[in-house]
């Protein structure tokens, strides 16, 4: 796939937003919430939590049940967590999502525990987006309602007709799915635990959220198919069900129908099941072998045994960073008009460390600090 510089590739139409009312930050100051996603992120449980708090479990309970105030013990636990004394305040939006509302592509592989923090990380990104939104008009979402006696591929092409999109292959899927206002985020490369749970995404109380691994990490082509099927699911599956045979089908015939319409690759799928000519389409059409062999598997059945001896790894080594109109760019795009005084402000308005802001934006990560011996 050739990434053409002279082919036009959606911009998000990003602008500083007139100020707006603050928050109102009224009532207790402690929100018992924020030390459960603390610990979660930092994954501890309870019990750990509490003996290097020097505190009982019952206490730590306690402390996120909401049926105590930490008071003296608020700044250890900030300490042990990483996190401001003032991120567990009260009195600013608070996002909650559900494990069991995201979908997860690799759900049968992850854990509960990586799953949670996954969820975690969710509702840190809208408190992201919601602030940031309040200081730079984002892109509204913007998915057209499907049919419920719509088909997979019908809903496919439908989204194609929405938004606009031409015949043939789709360009820039990362950049079209964030002029439509659906925020792709990158992971940092230094979090195992996201990295393994995979791409997932929630429509995130109105904001459609899709969560992938690091971009240095990524071919593009896994990645393109991998948005596929998190638009799939966004689409077609506003109430999830873990582990559903039936939505993963379903996903994955939009996702062939978005990348590759049936009606316009039929003519062009090769006679020949040699490797070269399936590589000339992966590169053409921006997807894995896996999906062209897919294809051609409908068109010939008969011939499928044959086709699935072809390797499908290997073969496709085309590195995300590579195709800067794939990668996620909206949120740092967005870190780029706020500036640093404006990134600032959204960190303390957040009561994130501004270290931690710029991992989530993508923009830093930890490095070893070296210094010359005297």
């Amino acid at each position: 796939m050739t990434d053409d510089p002279h082919r036009s590739r959606p911009t998000p139409n990003l602008r500083v937003a007139a100020s707006r009312p603050s928050v109102d930050t009224t009532g207790i100051w402690f929100e018992p919430a924020r030390i459960t996603r603390a610990r979660v992120l930092a994954e501890l449980d309870s019990a750990a939590l509490a003996e290097r708090a020097g505190l009982s479990t019952i206490a730590v309970r306690g402390f996120e049940s909401g049926a105590a105030q930490p008071d003296e013990a608020i700044a250890k636990l900030a300490s042990i967590l990483q996190v401001p004394v003032n991120y567990f305040c009260n009195g600013r939006p608070l996002a909650r999502i559900d494990k069991a509302d995201i979908h997860f592509s690799r759900l049968r592989t992850t854990s509960v525990t990586d799953r949670a923090k996954a969820a975690a990380h969710a509702e840190q990104l809208w408190e992201l987006v919601y602030e940031l939104d309040r200081r730079i008009k984002l892109p509204a979402p913007d998915l057209p309602a499907v049919d419920t006696c719509a088909t997979p591929a019908e809903a496919a092409r439908g989204l194609r007709e929405h938004w606009g999109l031409p015949r043939g292959p789709v360009a820039h899927l990362g950049a079209t799915m964030e002029s439509h206002g659906i925020v792709l985020c990158a992971v940092p490369a230094a979090d195992r635990t996201l990295r393994r749970v995979g791409t997932y995404s929630t429509e995130g109380r109105g904001r459609p959220l899709v969560v992938v691994p690091p971009v240095e990490t990524t071919s593009v082509y896994d990645f393109r198919l991998s948005c596929a099927l998190e638009l799939a699911h966004l689409l077609l599956h506003p109430n999830p069900i873990p582990g559903d045979h039936g939505q993963v089908h379903e996903a994955h015939r939009f996702a062939l129908e978005f990348l590759l319409p049936q009606a316009e690759i039929a003519p062009l799928l090769p006679a020949s099941i040699r490797q070269p000519a399936l590589i000339r389409m992966v590169e053409q059409w921006g997807v894995p072998l896996s999906a062209v062999i897919n294809r051609l598997d409908e068109a010939d059945p008969d011939g499928s045994a044959r086709r699935h001896r072809i390797p499908t790894t290997g073969s496709q080594c085309e590195k995300l960073t590579h195709y800067p109109g794939e990668a996620p760019a909206l949120l740092r795009e967005a870190f780029t008009l706020l500036g640093v005084n404006g990134c600032s402000e959204l960190a303390e308005k957040l009561h994130w460390a501004p270290d931690y802001l710029l991992r989530v934006l993508g923009e830093a990560e930890p490095k070893p600090q070296l210094t010359l011996v005297p």
